[in-house]
């Protein structure tokens, strides 16, 4: 069998934690210092599917969102994925989710699309952020998670669903 590639975008505001999800993701690792992605950083991980098949994740690390930006908007083009990630302590970065998949959705129309509202670390269920997350993601009928990258919480469930998602043609 050959491998397949599939492109899976990373979206979201400026230190989101989007850097920090690849990492735990990847590489099984997180770092506490803050880094600005700029343009777009890609990370490659291999899977195997359980019928043998083997699919190369190209996850895109895009820098923060901007929904009237051309270009940030273009990285999403041939996306099979899209993992749209707020922070849960930041309401601002909850509440753009909205336009954030209006514009992603023009660009890469057919890409399995799931919500993250990062940083459950920091917050309880009821903090007003949590809340906010949880009513906006089942607003929009998407699949969704909460994570933290710092300790690891749902961060492999994210892609494994999202690979999932993408796998209907693949495996």
């Amino acid at each position: 069998m050959s491998l397949i590639k599939k492109k899976i975008c990373l979206a979201g505001d400026i230190g989101v934690g989007k850097t920090s999800l690849i990492r735990r993701y990847v590489e099984n690792l997180f770092a506490d210092d803050y880094l600005t992605t700029i343009g777009v950083n890609i990370s490659q991980k291999k899977i195997r599917c359980e019928n043998g098949q083997s699919v190369l994740l190209l996850i895109w690390d895009v820098e923060g969102f901007h929904p009237r930006d051309a270009v940030s908007v273009n990285y999403y083009t041939g996306a099979a994925g899209v993992i749209m990630v707020a922070d849960l302590t930041r309401l601002a970065s909850i509440e753009m989710i909205p336009s954030m998949l209006k514009a992603i959705k023009k660009t890469a129309p057919n890409a399995e699309s799931i919500l993250v509202g990062n940083k459950t670390d920091l917050v309880n269920t009821a903090h007003p952020g949590y809340q906010s997350f949880l009513g906006i993601s089942r607003g929009l009928g998407l699949p969704y998670y909460t994570t933290s990258a710092k300790n690891g919480q749902n961060v492999e469930k994210v892609f494994q669903h999202l690979t999932t998602a993408m796998r209907k043609e693949t495996c």
